[in-house]
């Protein structure tokens, strides 16, 4: 099967798998009352997750990650499903951002923290190190290959050895009182 079968049945899975099946319609007319059950179509990715995927991404290599709500990480690689373990302490970590830097290196941003995978190992990164919270709801990388991480309680830049808090510069207005009149 070719690449774009692959992800086009993938892609037609996941469609078919968030719909949890709105159980009944009711519809009235003419005093009559008709229920229309729906079937529930769960395919989850052959058994693998028990909620929905959050997240997707493709990397440089054509794997496709698929970030779970309870259910960690799997891995497509054209040919198979692999469930990935973020470890025993993340393993029930919601996955809502996944991210590839310039040296290869995939990027979870998760509701317990940051990981980074290198091919072989995960690695966690957690308030204790500078994260500025664990709860993770963004993730990017810029040209340079800063990792940029949105967390609840902010935006912090990861160089690979140290997180800074971003913080926007104060704007000054020159006349405030043109900005509250309509």
């Amino acid at each position: 099967m070719s690449m774009i079968t692959s992800m086009i049945v993938i892609l037609l899975a996941l469609q078919f798998s968030l719909c949890s099946g709105q159980s009944i319609h009711r519809e009235s007319g003419k005093g009559a009352t008709r229920m229309t059950v729906f079937p529930q179509i769960h395919t989850n990715l052959r058994g693998m997750v028990r909620e929905f995927v959050r997240s997707m991404y493709q990397d440089t290599k054509g794997n496709i990650w698929f970030g779970t709500n309870t259910d960690g990480i799997i891995r497509f690689d054209g040919t198979k499903l692999e469930e990935i373990s973020l470890g025993a302490d993340k393993q029930s970590a919601s996955v809502r951002e996944i991210v590839e830097d310039n040296a290869g290196n995939v990027w979870f941003g998760t509701s317990s923290g940051l990981v980074r995978y290198d091919g072989v190992t995960f690695t966690t990164f957690s308030t204790e190190v500078g994260l500025q919270h664990e709860e993770i709801w963004g993730l990017a990388v810029d040209a340079s290959g800063m990792i940029w991480v949105g967390t609840i309680d902010g935006v912090s830049q990861f160089d690979g050895a140290t997180f800074k808090p971003f913080v926007l510069p104060t704007s000054v207005v020159d006349n405030p009182q043109h900005m509250l009149s309509s």
